[in-house]
């Protein structure tokens, strides 16, 4: 019986797949008009984490500024898909920065239909899945780091 030798990974392997998840495929949307929507089929782990980053600071914001908008679980994933509209297609930079710039660009993106299309036809339904789920692990994460947090304040409390 024989054995396949061991090869150990390349770095420059790694950096050559590293490359590739910064170039966007092309679906169009309609071939009269040639209009396109660029996309990255593969989704960037350091994207994931800017997007995760970005919606606890946006639910931050939302509620320092007493906007009821995150109150239903249905609109919280509406947001999170967003921010994958805005981190893996070329809306990135017309999306805009602020809170009330995006949620007019999901609005927008929902009354024309193209964020349907984009989740239904464009980008890859494992990717979307797995981003849903490292911001869940995050937030879970920060709710035991919390809990932790409380804990510790109320030993302190009784201590003293």
């Amino acid at each position: 019986m024989t054995t396949k030798r061991q090869s150990p990974i390349k770095l420059k392997d790694v950096i050559t797949e590293a490359r590739k998840l910064d170039v966007m495929s092309t679906y169009e949307i309609d071939s009269e008009t040639k209009k396109t929507i660029k996309y990255y089929k593969v989704f960037d782990k350091s994207k994931v984490e800017q997007l995760t980053l970005e919606l606890f600071e946006d639910m931050q914001y939302a509620i320092a500024n007493e906007q009821n908008f995150f109150q239903s679980d249905d609109q919280l994933i509406k947001y999170e898909l967003l921010l994958i509209v805005k981190h893996f297609t070329h809306f990135k930079d017309e999306i805009g920065e602020t809170f009330e710039d995006k949620i007019s660009a999901m609005e927008a993106l929902m009354r024309t239909g193209l964020f349907d299309l984009i989740f239904e036809e464009i980008l890859d339904k494992d990717q979307v899945v797995d981003v849903i789920d490292q911001i869940n692990k995050v937030a879970e994460r920060a709710m035991q780091a919390n809990d932790a947090i409380q804990k510790a304040i109320e030993l302190n409390g009784e201590a003293n």
